[in-house]
């Protein structure tokens, strides 16, 4: 038991730190919006920059777990995000540009790290249930920034909030050194590989098997809703329902928190049936529902509705993550789960660039918020039904 608790905390703790510090740039955005003069909606250039440079990151992920360890890459992961925080206290554009960069170097190969921390314990049948717990540090992170980061900003001003997070979260990466003898211990870390080894044998593996293939590019449309989600749901709800952004952080942060319970609960049961892509089928449906509901009536609900909305919303398009990253992690074997997870991240990671970027350039031609979030719903759907209509069987995992 202890073999899993103690790995199980770390990834936690890590991946709350590093969504934390990636959703308090657009959470800070609205309120910095008058000081840097950009329009609300370029926070999704924001976040495409974000994770546009995760998506490259992560697909060299290999390279970073072989020469530094899971342990060590996620030290330098929080490393990024924490300086990523001070970037943005200087106040400046070009420091909440430079920001961008340095968030999605630390975003990129955190999951990979984890995932192939947890690969190596656990027995297969809580596989699920232990990806799904360590992913809900995700939601985990932004409910906290949500909530948290307005009410610092409010309080001490916008730069000091972003400073003080990025102290804690440089702080955390300190405090995980006395892992790495326990957690890396009999990790391959002697070696430099070349990025392009690193690179090309799981995007090949990928390619080559359809299951493998299917479930990355479904995450496309999986991640790209979610990361409209966390980016725009406080712009939404502060242009078009004319809310303050205080009481808009907390829809965000209820939203957050039907992801980390969600997040269990799709984990739990997709052990219990043992049909992890029938249950990754039936949540792209209902993310995709869930956001064209909250487009064409987000705006008319009262508080408690919009409350419930979003959180119906949040527990589906926040709550994926968790049995994707399994299947993947099951399908590539104990010895790759790193590496394939890695290279799935080019696909995931350039869905949420993707989807985003499309939903500023929709509010920017047409002025409304409803529609693009709409737009950007209808891929989930699709992706949703392509993966129930194609019926694919639970394929064994790599040796």
């Amino acid at each position: 038991m202890i073999a899993v608790v103690v790995p199980l905390a770390a990834t936690l703790a890590i991946q709350i730190a590093v969504s934390g510090a990636g959703l308090s740039g657009p959470v800070i955005a609205p309120i910095a919006n008058d000081d840097l003069g950009l329009a609300a909606a370029f926070v999704g250039v924001y976040v495409a920059f974000m994770y546009a440079t995760a998506a490259v990151v992560t697909a060299t992920s290999g390279a970073w777990l072989q020469r530094f360890g899971a342990v060590g890459t996620s030290q330098i992961c929080l490393s990024f995000s924490g300086l990523s925080l001070l970037s943005i206290s200087t106040g400046t554009l070009a420091g909440f540009a430079l920001a961008g960069f340095l968030a999605g170097v630390g975003y990129g190969p955190t999951t990979p790290a984890s995932s192939a921390i947890l690969a190596r314990g656990g027995r297969p049948e809580q596989r699920n249930l232990i990806f799904s717990i360590k992913q809900t540090g995700v939601p985990a992170g932004n409910m906290l920034a949500a909530a948290a980061i307005p009410s610092l900003a409010l309080a001490f001003g916008w730069q000091t909030a972003a400073a003080m997070a990025g102290a804690v979260v440089l702080a955390l990466a300190a405090g995980m050194t006395p892992l790495r003898a326990r957690l890396d211990s009999g990790a391959a870390i002697a070696r430099s590989p070349t990025l392009r080894a690193a690179l090309v044998g799981p995007m090949r593996q990928i390619l080559a098997e359809d299951p493998l293939r299917k479930l990355v590019l479904i995450s496309v449309a999986y991640s790209g809703l979610q990361g409209v989600l966390s980016t725009f749901m406080i712009v939404f709800l502060v242009e078009e329902a004319a809310l303050g952004v205080v009481a808009a952080g907390f829809v965000l942060a209820a939203a957050q928190i039907a992801g980390v319970g969600g997040r269990v609960l799709w984990g739990v049961v997709a052990d219990r049936f043992g049909r992890p892509l029938r249950v990754l089928g039936l949540l792209g449906l209902a993310m995709g529902a869930f956001g064209v509901a909250m487009a064409v009536f987000g705006t008319g609900l009262s508080y408690p509705a919009l409350t419930v909305l979003a959180m119906g919303f949040g527990g589906t398009a926040v709550a994926w993550n968790g049995v994707y990253l399994a299947e993947l992690a099951r399908l590539a074997g104990p010895a790759r789960a790193g590496e394939i997870v890695g290279a799935g991240g080019l696909f995931t990671f350039g869905g949420v660039a993707l989807l985003p970027s499309a939903f500023t350039a929709i509010v920017l031609a047409a002025g409304s918020y409803a529609l693009a979030l709409a737009l950007v719903s209808i891929p989930a759907i699709l992706s949703g039904v392509w993966l129930l209509r194609g019926n694919p069987a639970e394929a064994k995992p790599a040796p």
